[in-house]
This record gives C-alpha cells, structure tokens and sequence, in this order.
C-alpha cells in the first residue's frame, strides 16, 4: 500500500484566499507528452477535468478527441474534449482514467481529481484543520 500526503494549497488573494486540497500531478498523454500541473481533490466532481489549455501543452490534436458537455456551479454547460491520460501522482501512485480538457477551466488554472479514476480507485483522506491531505493506494 502507497501513501502520499500533501500539504493543502492557498488559492485565491490576499482577503479572498483559501487553503484547498491540491496536488502536483504530472499528466502523461498517449503521445508521450507530459506536463506538471496543479489539481484539486475535488469530491463534487464527476470525474477528472483540466483546463483546454493543458491538452494543447500535451501536444493533442482537438479536432481527434472526443466531445461532451459538462456542467458545473450555476449549471453554465461548456464543451469538453475528453481523452485517456495517465496520472502520476508520486510515489509510485499513477493511474490511467478518461480526462475531459474545457476552457471552462482555464481561468482556475488548476485541474480537478475527480470521482471517476481518482476518489473511486483510492482512499483520500482530509485533516482541514491540519491544512494536509492523504492519499492511499486500495
């Protein structure tokens, strides 16, 4: 069994800042590309979502990917590519799940872990007071 803990991030400015669960992932595309990038554990999330930004850092075709419509806070529907990537997490926890890239993302600047391929393979593990999070292989 592998574990990773991660110290929780603060997002957002001055008055406005929060501490969330994000972690340093390293997103590897079935061309190979890969690049480094922020994600937030996020539990309401249907499955892993980034901004359209990074598909085009990965290197992929838009025009080849596969398409949907997504949905979020305030129901705003944004048109999603969605493709298989590979996660690493570090430590040895990596994982292959369906990814969707949307510039409904991009202003964030981070990504999202989501139910499908990351909370339903793994145990997550919030101390909020403690300003960390955990993540253990099943």
């Amino acid at each position: 069994m592998r574990r990773i803990t991660y110290p929780y991030s603060k997002i957002g400015i001055d008055n406005q800042a929060r501490h969330r669960p994000m972690a340093d992932v390293i997103l590897i595309a079935s061309n190979g590309e890969s690049v480094r990038f922020e994600a937030l554990a996020d539990t309401g999330a249907d499955f892993c979502l980034f901004p359209l930004n990074v598909a085009k850092l990965l290197g992929l075709r838009l025009d080849q990917l596969e398409t949907a419509t997504t949905t979020g806070v305030g129901n705003a529907s944004n048109l999603t590519y969605c493709d298989d990537l590979t996660i690493d997490l570090g430590d040895g926890i990596i994982f292959t799940t369906r990814v969707g890239f949307t510039w409904g993302m991009d202003r964030a600047g981070f990504g999202l872990l989501g139910q499908q391929g990351f909370f339903e393979n793994y145990n997550v593990e919030f101390r909020h007071r403690d300003r960390i999070f955990a993540i253990e292989s099943a």
